[in-house]
C-alpha cells in the first residue's frame, strides 16, 4: 500500500506535535510538514501536494476555512487533498460548505488520537 502524505496544520505546537508522535505509528502514513499558520499550511500544499490535510480552523495569518478555499480556487492545484478539521468549536456555519470544499469532516478537537485515525481512514476511502 502507498503511504498516505498528510500536512498537520495548528498553531498551537502541542497539538501539531501529539497528532504527529501518533501518525508516525502508523505504517501507511507518512507526514510531510507540521504548519504553525494558515500561511504556511498553504505553502506546504502548493509545494508538498498532500492527500490529507489535517487542520486547525483559528490559526494566524489565515483559519483553516480560509485555508481550504484558497487550495478549492488554486487552479495550479490540481489534485485537492481531503480535509479535516480539528477545532474548538464545532464551526456550524460551514457544515453546508463540506462538500464543496472537500472537507471530509469538522471534529471537535477532544476526538482524540483515535478519532482523528478513523477520519483519515475515511479520507483514504474517498481517494480511491
Amino acid at each position: 500500500m502507498e503511504k498516505v502524505k498528510v500536512i498537520l496544520a495548528d498553531d498551537q505546537e502541542i497539538f501539531n506535535t501529539i497528532r504527529a508522535d501518533f501518525l508516525k505509528k502508523i505504517d501507511y502514513v507518512e507526514i510531510l510538514g507540521l504548519a504553525k499558520d494558515g500561511q504556511e499550511e498553504y505553502d506546504m500544499i502548493k509545494e508538498l501536494k498532500p492527500d490529507i490535510v489535517i487542520t486547525d480552523n483559528q490559526m494566524p495569518y489565515m483559519n483553516g476555512i480560509d485555508v481550504i478555499e484558497k487550495v478549492k480556487n488554486d487552479n495550479e492545484i490540481i489534485d485537492k487533498p481531503c480535509f479535516i478539521i480539528v477545532s474548538a468549536d464545532g464551526l456550524y456555519e460551514y457544515r453546508t460548505r463540506i462538500e464543496e470544499y472537500n472537507i471530509l469532516d469538522i471534529v471537535n478537537k477532544s476526538i482524540g488520537i483515535e478519532g482523528i485515525n478513523n477520519r483519515i481512514k475515511e479520507c483514504i476511502n474517498n481517494l480511491v
